[in-house]
């Protein structure tokens, strides 16, 4: 398989894949709700979900090198759908702690080994086309995913059924296909201190992406189903909030290649910091469903800008060569945030009520904020940038499709 050809198959399962698992994502912070559970108790599951997909990125790697990414991409995809029919059968919250993490391991084979198989065919000429398509494809299949919460009541098992027939579905583009990995690459992490030592402001945005949108995945949905009282609306917002963030990426990052990119997280911040406080005063209640559309598709499209400007502001400072070990790096200090914000926030929807989310997100975006601006007048300005280049949430495997690092070698093929 040549050209386009060869990476159809993996975006098609991508695709199935992703517009299944947000779906489950978005539903099951829904179902916890419906059963009478706490922010909190929905915010520690939703963290393992995460735990998850931090260990399996780190493991996943070894199981393809002995098992070959066939087997390991239907043994998880496998893994994933009893994960979810599991659900479907039981409520108790400590197996549901349990299947979100083995949710996140799975989550984190099917990452791995698309993402390995898109490096095989990539090259510098092509890599930053084909990181492109790959985020379109995991970006917009969320965010239609998010569509399908208004189809079926909270307390079904329907959706667990459904999300398992596109999970099933997504094996076989790639089980068909003829392709086939013939190199597997390890993570390799920078040391962190030496990082933080001329890449703070980048290492801290990372932290707080991870943080907000870690929120904004579990216990948003809950926010939205309160507000409105109406599942439509739930799954119409939850859809706009990931395609703000799908589509604005580009235009921001196009905005800091022409100007200092702490200068333009600080402007994202501020943007979030400015709706968040707007949300505040007027109240879910006192905005009509358009005002809402329109502030949660900036807000989308701010908040997951933070992570891709953040990256590219690191590559501003390092020879082609370092760029993917400090970008997997930056990938993982990201889902350490992941891990820590579904906790974090459910306190303050505690204390504040429908209110308490948003109030998180504005104590988080001004923490950013304030080292930002501390950043600027401590340091030096940059003297050049790279380009700006599209960034996934995912695994550190997908640094490896930065096209600002240098060219894969030979060397690196397994015999």
């Amino acid at each position: 398989m040549t050209g386009f050809s060869s990476i159809f198959p993996p975006l098609l399962s991508t695709a199935l894949f992703m517009l299944g698992n947000g779906y489950l994502n978005s539903f099951i912070s829904i179902r916890m709700a419906s059963l009478g559970h706490s922010e909190l108790s929905i915010g520690i599951v939703a963290s393992a979900y995460y735990i998850g997909l931090v260990l399996g990125a780190l493991q996943i790697a070894k199981f393809i090198l002995k098992m070959g990414h066939l087997r390991v991409f239907a043994s998880f995809i496998g893994l994933f759908n009893c994960v979810c029919l599991i659900h479907a059968i039981s409520d108790n919250l400590y197996l549901w702690f349990i299947l979100r993490l083995l949710a996140g391991i799975s989550l984190a084979g099917f990452y791995v080994t698309i993402e390995s198989w898109l490096l095989e065919y990539s090259t510098n000429r092509n890599r930053g086309v084909i990181l492109a398509l790959y985020m379109v494809a995991v970006s917009s299949s969320q965010a239609f995913g998010q569509l399908f919460l208004d189809k079926y009541n909270a307390d079904a098992s329907l959706p667990f059924i459904v999300v398992a027939i596109l999970l099933s579905l997504s094996i076989l583009p790639v089980a068909v296909s003829s392709g086939k990995i013939t190199r597997m690459h390890e993570i390799e992490l920078v040391n962190i201190t030496t990082l933080s030592k001329f890449a703070s402001a980048s290492i801290f945005a990372c932290f707080v992406s991870g943080l907000m949108l870690s929120a904004v995945y579990s216990l948003l949905p809950i926010v939205f189903e309160e507000a409105t009282n109406q599942s439509e609306k739930t799954a119409f917002l939850m859809f706009i909030t990931l395609l703000g963030g799908m589509i604005l990426q580009y235009p921001i990052g196009l905005l800091s290649d022409n100007f200092d990119r702490r200068k333009v997280l600080i402007w994202v911040s501020s943007v979030i910091i400015l709706l968040s406080f707007v949300i505040v005063i007027a109240g879910y209640k006192n905005l009509s469903f358009s005002q809402l559309t329109i502030i949660y598709f900036i807000f989308g499209g701010m908040s997951f800008t933070f992570y891709p400007v953040a990256l590219s502001m690191i590559c501003d400072k390092l020879r082609s060569a370092n760029i993917v070990s400090a970008t997997q790096g930056l990938s993982l200090i990201e889902g350490i945030g992941s891990i820590i914000g579904p906790i974090m926030a459910p306190p303050f929807m505690r204390a504040f009520g429908l209110k308490g989310l948003t109030i998180y997100f504005i104590i988080a975006a001004s923490c950013l904020l304030a080292f930002l601006i501390y950043r600027i007048i401590k340091a030096n300005p940059v003297d050049s940038q790279n380009h700006f280049v599209v960034a996934l949430h995912t695994t550190p495997v997908v640094a490896e499709l930065d096209p600002r690092g240098e060219e894969l070698e030979n060397n690196q093929h397994i015999s």
